[in-house]
């Protein structure tokens, strides 16, 4: 069975995106890209934190962490360089109350957080996992880039975006010359599975007609 866990949709997190067109912007990309498709949608909330900010149709479940919002979200402890260690939920508890899988696309708060560290226990289970990077706390981003569809999730098209910026605005020195390509070596971002549509040598060619007009 297909499914999509979209991790936190909270009102501390959501206020990332700014702004209500934001918002339903996203509730039509889960509706189009995943629901319409087939895909049963399930929200994953904390017990004490479970009104969740985006749609849920009859269909669609809403699921709970074995810990609260307040015990994630608390400090346990300090490692050795002083960054403070986080609490994080039972993957084995959210995974029996998906119940039975072979498909599984993960999305929600936060790409570089929890969105990763779930994907990760997934994929260890065999389980066909994709994580859907514009469904995330990078949404309000990505859904500027003008290969964005609400219809289709494409990442090749968002890495060719990606590395257009990286071009034109010079964003390697950025990220320590850390190349685009190094940061999404996981299987679960299934690289090559996806077909970019658009070159990057176009896009930059769109940036620049987009600084122009910026300033006259």
């Amino acid at each position: 069975m297909k499914k999509v866990l979209f991790l936190y949709p909270l009102r501390e997190y959501m206020q990332i995106l700014h702004d209500n067109e934001t918002i339903e912007l996203m509730k039509a990309t889960i509706d189009k890209r995943y629901r319409q498709k087939g895909y049963e949608i399930n929200y994953l909330v904390f017990p004490d934190k479970n009104i969740i900010e985006l749609d849920a149709y009859e269909q669609d479940k809403i699921i709970e962490t074995d810990i609260t919002f307040e015990a994630h979200t608390t400090p346990i402890q300090q490692d050795k360089e002083g960054n403070s260690i986080y609490k994080y939920p039972d993957n084995m508890y959210i995974q029996a109350q998906l119940g039975e899988l072979d498909e599984l696309v993960v999305c929600g708060f936060h790409a570089d957080d929890c969105v990763r560290k779930t994907a990760d226990f997934f994929t260890n289970q065999s389980i066909d996992v994709l994580v859907d990077l514009e469904l995330t706390d990078f949404f309000r981003i990505y859904k500027q880039f003008p290969t964005f569809q609400k219809e289709k999730y494409n990442f090749a098209n968002l890495l060719q975006n990606l590395k257009a910026q990286d071009q034109f605005y010079g964003f390697s020195k950025r990220l320590k010359e850390r190349k685009i390509e190094d940061l999404f070596q996981e299987s679960y971002y299934q690289k090559n599975n996806f077909k970019p549509t658009i070159s990057i040598a176009k896009l930059v060619t769109e940036m620049e007609k987009q600084e122009n007009k910026f300033k006259k």
